[in-house]
This record gives C-alpha cells, structure tokens and sequence, in this order.
C-alpha cells in the first residue's frame, strides 16, 4: 500500500463520535469555497452494500439480522470490504480535485484495536482482500485526529440528542477507542515504518475556531503543494 498517488488530496478527519468532526468538517468546507478549491466531501460507512450491512448491525447492538452476535474480526472486515469499494470512487475524484473523508481505514485500526483485534491482523486482511478482489487502496495524505475525553464527547452527543450505538454506549468503550487513536501514530510507525504516514492530532477541548484554525494549519500547505 501506498500515500495517494493521485495530483489532488486526500483529507481524512478521524476520532471517536462526539469529537467535533462534523462542525470541524463544517468549516473545512467553508473554508475550500471560500478559496474556490475543488472539493468532494465523503464518509465511511458508506451508503453501498458493506456500509448498509455495517450499520444494521451497530443499530443491533453488535447483532447480525439473526441476533447473533457479530466477532470483531468480522465486523472490521464488513468495513474493510466497504473501503475498498468506496476507494473507486474516491480514485476518480482525487484526479480533478481533493477528497475529504470522515473517517477511512484509521477508523478501522483504532476501532478493532479497542475491541482487542491486532493492528498487524488490520493490515493483513487490507491487503489480502484488496489482493483478491484486484481492488486499489492507498493512504490519506494527511489524518487529522480530533481528540476529546470521553465524557466531553458524551456530553456533546447527549446535547445534541443523538441515539447512541454499539461502539459509543459506554464510556469504558469509549476510552478505549481514545487510547488507539492517540496510539495510532507509533503503532503504524513500527509496522509500516516504509510508508510516509502524514497523521496529526488536533485538542479538540479548545474553542471551535481554535480546532478550526490548527486544522487549516496542515490542510493548506497539502492544497498548495498538491493542487496549487
């Protein structure tokens, strides 16, 4: 696996659910008009096969259409297998302008690593099922973590209103998932020390323009660089 090697950027923004990525992204979006930057805003799960199949099972408590419970293997390869769907369609965009995604496989990684899933194991069936299925798959140039305690996060989705599901019921759960993420870094460093991971992590504690600014911090430098 290889950084994007296509002309334009491929944004992800990751972090556990009530981080501030939507009103991050938001801003991001804001910002990429205001400069007349060609963008494609997507997320993961998607809305295709895997993604629906994912969704249903969250929205179950972790349980298949069957009530049984779904392993985390098993789980984590539903969205590995949605990935490599959604990268064709990524691929096309990222030749005419920059892609930002909410979330891409560091989800995976950070998510199945929480839920006592090996890292090494994420990346073997990346590319074992990229392998058989003649599928693409590359890395973001730049992943941005917005990281959050645990209860801020619950509180702000508590707030808002929003049904929790499997992966945020708890805050056991969710300290966890913190735990990967600000881990991810180190742990892809020793796997894949050959791969040129470009992975930032943002305080989302502090004000929303202050996320918003450090953000843009990393995000114009690659939009020069690669589209300018």
């Amino acid at each position: 696996m290889e950084i994007n090697p296509y002309p334009f950027p491929f944004v992800v923004l990751e972090g556990i659910d009530g981080s501030g990525k939507s009103t991050l992204l938001n801003g991001v979006e804001k910002y990429l008009q205001n400069k007349r930057v060609p963008f494609y805003v997507t997320a993961e799960p998607t809305d295709l096969e895997y993604g629906k199949k994912i969704r249903r099972i969250l929205d179950n408590g972790g349980r298949d259409a069957n009530n049984h419970k779904v392993a985390a293997e098993d789980l984590q390869r539903l969205y590995i297998l949605d990935r490599l769907n959604h990268r064709k369609s990524e691929s096309e965009f990222l030749k005419t302008m920059a892609v930002i995604s909410d979330r891409d496989w560091e989800s995976t990684m950070a998510y199945a690593s929480a839920f006592g899933v090996q890292p090494q194991w994420v990346i073997n069936e990346h590319e074992r099922l990229a392998r058989e299925a003649g599928a693409e798959l590359f890395f973001s140039n730049l992943t941005l973590i917005v990281d959050v305690a645990p209860e801020e996060a619950l509180r702000r989705q508590k707030a808002a209103g929003k049904a929790l599901d499997y992966f945020e019921s708890d805050i056991v759960k969710r300290g966890k998932l913190r735990e990967a993420y600000l881990s991810l870094p180190a742990v892809l460093f020793q796997l894949l020390p050959q791969v040129p991971f470009n992975i930032q992590i943002i305080d989302g504690m502090r004000p929303e323009k202050e996320v918003l600014q450090s953000a843009l911090s990393y995000i114009e430098p690659l939009l020069v660089r690669r589209s300018g």
